[in-house]
């Protein structure tokens, strides 16, 4: 998208999870807490905008340039 792309905020158990889809969201999440982490969250969500149309729950990031 021209050297930006839109990707998905999630909160798991009250941490900030970037990630395009809320299986890795949660896979990220269980590599951050470690091996040792053997519990399923409790508590997940999409971010999102207040909007009276939709809510997105998508966050804007500037690709690296090669």
């Amino acid at each position: 998208m021209n050297g930006w792309t839109l990707i998905r905020v999630w909160q798991i158990d009250h941490k900030l999870v970037v990630a395009p889809t809320i299986e890795d969201a949660i896979a990220l999440f269980k590599k951050y807490m470690g091996k040792d982490y053997r519990d399923e969250p409790h508590d997940i969500r999409g971010i999102c905008t207040d909007s009276i149309v939709l809510s997105d729950y998508e966050a804007l990031i500037k690709e690296d340039e090669k």
